[in-house]
């Protein structure tokens, strides 16, 4: 086999791997998306079934369940750092890196002052080499059967586990929502704009709705207010309104 064909079927083999990999990200991206979308309209207690969100959307949501994800572990490692910190391990770990730098420089001048100890370091390393080997191939081995027999499983448990967090998440996400809005009502925060309510009015102008925005189609819209969720058909000529509030809090919340 000539190195043009082996430099061909290596550039095939890698637009090959590139195209199921694609296709995986983007197939995951989809059902990650779909499950936090319908964890939080299940949140609402509104069926996605009467809101089917574009395919834009469902990688938009998969795309804040990661960014969630990253931020839990940004927080855990800090978590983790400040207990290093309030026990002294780092302390320990400094201390345990620069001894065992030193202990290497130790050795490195012994066997360059004293050259008989060559012949013991060099037969050190030999068995070290032998025993990596073993190693190795066991480890390979192992690997090989883990990747034909368990990689397939656990391929399809994170399948199963990752759509369920998501969905478990986008609940939690909503929740947070739902508890601010039956604590304070409609209300701005401090420095922002935006009420988190909207408004749903007919075309002369009368309040259908006024309450926290939980998802709309081309034809449906559903709102939540004190009273609950409600999933309605938007009227000929009726706009939805995001009001500037200048007050602290406005606390009616359905007229």
């Amino acid at each position: 086999m000539s190195e043009e064909h082996k430099a061909k079927s290596r550039f095939n083999l890698i637009v090959l791997l590139l195209s199921i990999m694609g296709v995986i990200f983007s197939l995951s991206g989809y059902i990650i998306g779909n499950a936090f979308y319908q964890g939080s309209l299940s949140a609402y207690g509104v069926s996605s079934i009467s809101f089917e969100p574009s395919t834009e959307e469902l990688y938009l949501h998969a795309f804040y369940y990661l960014s969630f994800v990253w931020i839990d572990v940004i927080r855990y490692i800090a978590d983790l750092v400040r207990m290093a910190e309030r026990e002294n391990l780092l302390n320990w770990f400094v201390f345990m890196f620069i001894g065992l730098v030193v202990l290497l420089a130790f050795i490195f001048v012994i066997f360059r002052i004293k050259p008989r100890y060559k012949e013991i370091l060099k037969s050190l390393i030999k068995k070290v080499e032998k025993l990596y080997l073993f190693l190795y191939a066991e480890l390979k081995n192992t690997a090989f059967s883990m990747v034909v027999f368990v990689g397939p499983i656990l391929f399809m448990a994170t399948w199963v586990l990752v759509p369920s967090d998501a969905y478990k998440r986008g609940g939690k996400q909503a929740d947070i929502t739902i508890t601010e809005f039956l604590e304070k009502g409609c209300f701005t925060k401090e420095g922002e704009r935006w009420s988190n309510c909207k408004v749903l009015k007919d075309f002369s102008g009368n309040v259908i709705y006024k309450g926290v925005f939980v998802a709309q189609s081309k034809d449906k819209v559903a709102f939540m207010t004190k009273e609950g969720s409600f999933v309605t058909e938007i009227p000929k000529g009726a706009v939805i309104e995001n009001k500037i509030f200048t007050q602290p809090y406005l606390k009616s919340v359905k007229d």
